[in-house]
């Protein structure tokens, strides 16, 4: 049956990585549950599949597990919302009332995604920014059950959704003012991102957004030594994985810290590199914006047009 193939494919990938069943449940479900699936006797839901899939760094085999047409609805919409939101358009709503339509109940992983969805549209729609963080830490509840906000991440493994909703979270500490709790999130998402059960996909997808918070917030809190040494790796993270679109902000950050270290020439170089990308990318108001703010800061003679 093909519930034994997706059950024997998790089983192999937990044991691949010396995961026991208890700490891949965790909080999630019963152990009892899981091994049902993966001995073929229970059929998972999509989310189920997706969450435990993604926890051992592998694509779900959606292909090979029953979808009805709400499942149909709810994959198509959650591509959609991602893809906006990576492109920095948070005009959702709409998609959102229909992902929560398409039936008349979701799952525990579906009310995560659509609650930690609407976190980021109330964010960027004026909601109070402390009400935005209990809308993302309650969104991550429905996984992570105890976590709280100034103590440790009580996961071995975590969902792509789970990784998602830790960054905004510690963007919203920064935004909070609460720059060092911020720090904290992100040195263990960086951490995290870097362990062996992490896929290469995953790591090149998630690895340089945190590496650029972490080099921005190291930046604001002028310890410059240790923004510089997140630039190098998002920069070495950025070749390796060809995550085009931060690379040029990587660069500009190295020359801002290299400036105020006190090394103007290097610091306008790599400057003058990323405004050479960010032209190539059409964000021209990138580059006007910072060399308003280096010339000023720095004396550089960057145009400002």
């Amino acid at each position: 049956m093909i519930q034994s193939l997706v059950g024997s494919m998790l089983r192999e990938q937990r044991e691949r990585y010396n995961v026991s069943q208890e700490d891949l449940c965790a909080t999630v479900c019963a152990v009892s549950t899981l091994s049902r699936l993966e001995n073929g006797k229970h059929i998972p839901s999509r989310k189920t599949v997706e969450y435990f899939f993604s926890k051992l760094g592998m694509r779900a085999p959606l292909n090979m597990i029953p979808l009805s047409d709400e499942d149909f609805i709810r994959f198509n919409i959650e591509s959609d919302v991602l893809n906006l939101g990576a492109n920095g358009n948070y005009e959702i709503l709409e998609l959102l009332e229909k992902y929560k339509n398409a039936s008349d109940k979701m799952d525990k992983f579906e009310r995560q995604f659509y609650e930690s969805a609407m976190a980021m549209y109330h964010k960027h729609h004026g909601l109070v920014i402390d009400e935005c963080q209990k809308e993302f830490i309650h969104a991550l509840n429905y996984t992570i059950t105890d976590f709280e906000l100034g103590k440790p991440v009580n996961a071995h493994f975590l969902s792509s959704e789970e990784l998602v909703i830790l960054n905004n979270i510690a963007i919203t500490e920064y935004d909070l003012g609460n720059t060092e709790r911020a720090i904290y999130y992100l040195e263990f998402l960086v951490e995290y991102s870097k362990k062996p059960f992490v896929s290469e996909r995953e790591r090149g997808r998630y690895l340089p957004f945190f590496l650029f918070n972490l080099s921005n917030y190291y930046g604001k809190l002028e310890h410059y030594e240790e923004a510089l040494k997140m630039t190098e790796e998002g920069i070495t993270a950025c070749i390796k994985y060809g995550n085009l679109n931060n690379f040029p902000y990587f660069l500009f950050n190295k020359g801002f810290g290299l400036a105020c270290l006190g090394d103007l020439e290097n610091g306008k170089k790599n400057i003058e590199d990323a405004f050479r990308v960010f032209d190539q990318m059409k964000k021209h108001d990138n580059v006007f914006f910072a060399s308003k703010e280096v010339n000023k800061r720095f004396g550089f003679d960057f145009p400002e047009v």
